[in-house]
């Protein structure tokens, strides 16, 4: 009995984890074949469109170089995602030759962070909840937080400019890099899963 109650929180706790989705009804996604992820904005973003192009091509999709996309937007006088508007989008699609743009933003970035807390010899130091002990000598303990990561995409196609897909997720990990990573894992198997068959084989 106590297994099985374990293992019904595990599940629990395992659906509380899961992505907030969006998806247009009845579309196509077997159409969309090859994809540009665009910059994201916000604090912390430089790592992520790296981390997202890696993990679309490991899940089986064709991904644009990023060095054309940037030229492509340069050309097109644009700096972010937030001003496409359908006829760029489709614009962009047809030179690029892609079926849709990934864009999206990072809304919360908290990194990992390290204090170190000093204390007279002989004291005893305090332990304090939540932060994990990393160092510690006579006179000092050095104590980590957790990073949280939040982020949110959307799939927009080039056709019509219409966002056929958003999620967004946040992530917590020992290391800015371990929860920027769980975000962007998460969100790719959440794209990834309203693709046909073939394309999650």
């Amino acid at each position: 009995m106590k297994k099985v109650c374990l293992v019904i929180i595990g599940m629990l706790l395992l659906a509380g984890c899961a992505p907030r989705m969006a998806v247009k009804k009845d579309y196509d996604f077997s159409k969309v074949r090859r994809i540009a992820v665009l910059d994201f904005e916000g604090e912390g973003s430089s790592g992520v469109v790296d981390m997202f192009i890696l993990d679309l091509m490991r899940s089986g999709f064709d991904v644009v170089e990023r060095s054309r996309i940037s030229s492509v937007l340069r050309e097109q006088e644009l700096g972010g995602a937030g001003r496409l508007d359908p006829a760029t989008v489709k614009n962009i699609g047809k030179v690029l030759g892609v079926d849709a743009l990934l864009a999206g933003s990072v809304s919360q970035f908290v990194p990992a962070q390290k204090r170190t807390i000093y204390f007279a010899l002989g004291d005893t130091p305090v332990i304090i909840p939540g932060l994990y002990v990393v160092d510690k000598g006579d006179n000092y303990i050095v104590y980590a937080t957790d990073a949280e990561i939040g982020i949110g995409a959307r799939l927009i196609d080039v056709e019509t400019g219409s966002v056929v897909w958003a999620a967004s997720d946040s992530y917590r990990g020992l290391s800015t890099d371990t929860a920027l990573q769980g975000a962007v894992v998460s969100l790719v198997d959440a794209l990834k899963s309203v693709f046909p068959k073939e394309k999650n084989n």
